[in-house]
């Protein structure tokens, strides 16, 4: 599964974007399902860490700007 593809509203499973969206799940034609709530905690997941990343490289920037 390539998890990140949900940031961009596909399936991680078969690449292809989500063609059923109901009120609770997002479904996939190939038979992948998730829930609306689990779907947003993994993408926050991610940005979390992209950001964390991110804060991280600035960080070491910063530290060998200061020698």
């Amino acid at each position: 599964m390539k998890w990140y593809k949900l940031k961009q509203n596909k399936c991680p499973g078969c690449g292809k974007d989500f063609d059923n969206f109901t009120d609770t799940h997002v479904k996939c034609q190939c038979g992948f399902t998730i829930s609306i709530k689990r779907l947003g905690e993994i993408v926050n997941s991610q940005n979390s860490s992209s950001i964390s990343k991110i804060q991280q490289v600035e960080d070491n920037q910063q530290a060998l700007s200061d020698l």
